[in-house]
This record gives structure tokens, sequence and C-alpha cells, in this order.
């Protein structure tokens, strides 16, 4: 397959850094967890076979995955994660990382993705990483903005964990009045979190 040589040397290079920094896992997911934050990072490999994605996710063990179903810190995928972000390629007509031939070409890019690794990566994960400090300060830091109805459901659930009910109040009040009349799911846990049982 053409990306072989180009993925191979991306882990060889990328992934001991990650283990020295308390990712675990094999294959194309790493996973580091500090209960109840699960970090993950996963390299995801494109249909056409010619670039790949380096995807980050950050969860909390006590919240549904994005796709309403139960955490499992073990199984986790970036994609389930409520908070997600990429490292991205430099700017230019290449979507994802393209998987270099030539290994001069290979191994500039792979230095190039560990450098965005200091930058990017750590700055992402370093945001959702201190519970419950940071998750109090997103939560607050959501009060009063035009907070994405998905996006206020995330936060008003880490709120009534918290125990902050006067801003999981704030935040549903504010996402209701803008949820689409089809979303009847999104609209239903919003209200069960200040009427009944967290969502």
């Amino acid at each position: 397959m053409p990306e072989r040589p180009f993925i191979k040397h991306l882990q060889a290079r990328l992934f001991p850094v990650l283990r020295s920094e308390g990712f675990k896992g094999s294959g194309a997911t790493l996973r580091r967890y500090a209960p109840p934050v699960l970090h993950v990072f996963n390299i995801q490999k494109s249909s056409s076979e010619t670039h790949c994605y380096l995807n980050l996710g950050a969860h909390l063990d006590f919240l549904p995955t994005a796709g309403e179903g139960r955490c499992v810190p073990e199984t986790i995928k970036e994609s389930e994660c409520v908070f997600r972000d990429r490292i991205v390629p430099p700017p230019g007509p290449a979507f994802g990382w393209v998987y270099q031939v030539d290994a001069k070409d290979i191994e500039e890019s792979v230095e190039f993705i560990l450098s965005e690794w200091s930058r990017v990566g750590r700055t992402f994960f370093a945001r959702y990483s201190e519970y419950p400090r940071q998750f109090v300060e997103l939560v607050r830091a959501a009060l009063g903005t035009e907070t994405h109805p998905m996006d206020a459901l995330v936060l008003g659930r880490i709120a009534v964990h918290l125990n902050l009910r006067t801003e999981a109040e704030q935040l549903v009040s504010e996402a209701l009045p803008t949820v689409s009349p089809a979303a009847t799911g999104l609209k239903r846990n919003l209200e069960r979190l200040v009427t009944g049982p967290a969502a």
C-alpha cells in the first residue's frame, strides 16, 4: 500500500514521544487516561489512500460519547470525544497529510509533524487536562455567548456533574431558543438537564 513507508516512519518517530507523555495503546490510536479526563490521538487514513489526518480528542468519562453512547475509556475513539481538533498541514492544495514517497520528503514531513505536535497537539490537550478547574472555566466562559446547542448540552452536563446548577440552567435557557424544531432529541436532553435526571 502506498502509505506504508510514510505511516511507518511517522509512528516510529511520533509514538515514542506520545508514550513518553503518558499515551498508551497500539495500532493507529493512542489514549491517555487520568480519570475523569481522557485524551485520544488517532492517525486516520483517507479512503483515497493518498493522505492521512492527525486527530485529537478529549473527553470526560462521565459524559456520553458524541454519538450519545456510553463512554468506555479503554476503547473510546477520537470521533466519539466531545472536544476534537486536528493537526493540519501547512496551507496549500493538500487536504490532510500527503503520503510522501521519497525518503527525504518523508523525513521532512514527519519532522514538521513532530514540531506541530509540540505547538498544536500539546496545546489542545493542555486545554482539557486539569479537572475540575479548566472545565469550570469552560462552563463559565460559555455563559452569555452564542454557544451552539450541542456544545451547550455538553457544557451543561459538565456543569450538572460539578454541581453548578445555576450555570447549567443559564446554558439551557440560552440554548433552547436556538434549537432547530427538527432536533427533538437535543431539545429533550437540554430540558432534562434542569427538569429531571442528568441526561
